[in-house]
């Protein structure tokens, strides 16, 4: 979902990732890791950002988080991103 305000935009969403193929991590009778190529992941995230676009130039300033909840096969984590987009023109019509 997302919400626009003058040059302002805030969104906010859940993300499921699951993949259908692919293996689990496996522990062999020696007691060796085995790590496939190929690893069967799912995780449930939260995302939310917000960015501001300039009136004149129309530069985006943006910053993304997003917060892994729940899942198998990988650890909880925290991203935190930003980016500037900057419009240009290669004809001056």
């Amino acid at each position: 979902m997302f919400q626009q305000i003058k040059g302002w935009e805030l969104n906010a969403g859940y993300r499921h990732l699951g993949t259908v193929t692919g293996d689990s991590i496996t522990l062999d009778a020696d007691g060796t890791i085995v790590y496939p190529v190929k690893l069967r992941e799912n995780n449930d995230s939260l995302e939310a950002g917000f960015s501001y676009t300039t009136p004149k130039r129309h530069i985006q300033y943006e910053f993304y988080t997003r917060t892994v909840v729940d899942g198998a096969k990988l650890r909880r984590k925290f991203w935190f991103g930003g980016g500037i987009n900057v419009p240009f023109t290669l004809i001056n019509k």
